[in-house]
């Protein structure tokens, strides 16, 4: 039990002399493919904060999360996060005017904003662990390609040859029964 109560006092010393209570991140021109989003790793002390992420879109479409780590060592929550959540705004911070609404951190959400521009979110919550807490935010922006659409359509025209013939079995077979 000692040696658990020193763990987590160590951790708790370090990321107290490491951390910052607000910090503020530019992500520039959100990156289109899904395999690459932006992403950035928030880690504070014990306490309140307020962080903020600057982006620029090409397209309307945002798809974010924002996510707390959690780790319990012994039963001590070593890193906590609660009420994790994040809004999203025009302009870079602090200028923004319309909000496009409130989201919580533990989920994945897509938002549809007015017009490609630059954007913020302000992300807040308290870090409760003995340690602070640490969480991620992701973001992307979808810009659908010619591929893609060529795709749908090719799966459309599929899907409708699949119920016409289904169709036209369906009367083949009720006519020999009549």
């Amino acid at each position: 039990m000692k040696i658990k109560v020193a763990i987590a006092s160590l951790l708790a010393a370090l990321s107290l002399s490491t951390s910052a209570m607000a910090d503020t991140v530019n992500a520039g021109v959100l990156p289109v493919a899904p395999a690459n989003p932006f992403s950035h790793v928030f880690s504070h002390g014990p306490g309140a904060f307020f962080d903020t992420v600057n982006f620029d879109v090409i397209a309307p479409q945002v798809g974010s999360s924002a996510n707390p780590l959690v780790l319990t060592l012994g039963g001590i929550d070593v890193y906590n996060i609660t009420g994790l959540s994040y809004q999203l705004w025009d302009n870079y911070h602090p200028a923004g005017l319309i909000s496009y609404g409130v989201f919580n951190g533990d989920n994945t959400t897509n938002i549809t904003l007015l017009a490609p521009g630059s954007y913020h979110i302000d992300i807040t919550g308290t870090a409760d662990g003995v340690a602070g807490g640490v969480y991620g935010v992701a973001l992307i922006s979808a810009v659908p390609e010619a591929e893609t659409y060529a795709m749908l359509i090719a799966g459309l025209g599929c899907l409708v040859f699949v119920k016409r013939r289904q169709r036209n079995k369906i009367e083949v077979d009720s006519s020999t029964f009549a």
